[in-house]
């Protein structure tokens, strides 16, 4: 019995040894594996977002150059929330209606600029241009939407920017 005893202990100790170095590597090798899948998600979701900027201020150009009727901007509008759709896996819940609200504001916001008959502020809408203080205090609902469309934007870049440059992942 004490030859078994002498055959069995060391056999057991390498065994033991063995199984121990096995799981480690696995654990190891999952790990590795599992933050490579994680990374791959972010970079998705950080393009997902740059995407979904560049299509929002798409808009906002389109809306302020030209003169787009309540049927094209519904097909703008269909097409940033089919791409919002379409990448829901990637894009937090508050920043899809916060999407659909900041392209809300900018749509009233061109609206009382054209309803306006102001040159001033129509050309700093046509031109891309801020719209001059003078005039956004000369009306108070278009200081509304301005404000409105404002502070929904700067919620946008704030939102995204962190996503983005990976300060806030998930």
């Amino acid at each position: 019995m004490a030859e078994y005893l002498k055959i069995i202990i060391p056999a057991g100790v390498a065994l033991a040894g063995t199984l121990i170095t096995v799981l480690v590597g696995y654990r190891q090798w999952k790990r590795q594996r599992d933050d490579a899948r994680y990374a791959t998600f972010l970079k998705d979701k950080e393009e997902v977002y740059k995407r979904l900027w560049e299509q929002l201020e798409e808009v906002q150009i389109k809306l302020r150059t030209e003169n787009v009727s309540d049927p094209a901007f519904n097909a703008l509008v269909k097409m940033v929330n089919s791409y919002i759709l379409k990448n829901s896996l990637y894009l937090e819940e508050q920043d899809k209606s916060l999407s659909n609200r900041y392209l809300d504001a900018v749509r009233k916001t061109t609206e009382i600029i054209i309803r306006s008959k102001n040159e001033r502020a129509e050309e700093a809408m046509v031109t891309t241009r801020e719209i001059p203080d003078e005039v956004v205090q000369a009306g108070r609902e278009l200081n509304a939407a301005l404000k409105e469309m404002k502070d929904t934007r700067d919620l946008i870049i704030y939102r995204f920017r962190d996503i983005i440059s990976g300060k806030r992942s998930a």
